[in-house]
């Protein structure tokens, strides 16, 4: 807990400032970041649901399952 306060003692920010940590981060910012992350993350997913599908035809052809 000494630490957190002297972290906000040296950028400026005292424990009874007006401010808060979580104004600094703005929620535009974060909405944006989520905007632009989210479809990555989904695109990287369905890809790696793909191959395993793929993987998984290529094991059981392999067994003579299929």
């Amino acid at each position: 807990m000494k630490l957190v306060h002297s972290l906000l003692c040296y950028v400026g920010m005292n424990t009874l400032s007006t401010r808060s940590l979580s104004s600094l981060i703005s929620p535009l910012m974060l909405a944006g970041v989520l905007l632009v992350l989210t479809p990555i993350f989904a695109v990287m997913t369905l890809d790696r649901m793909e191959k395993l599908k793929s993987h998984i035809t290529d094991q059981q052809l392999a067994k003579g399952i299929l």
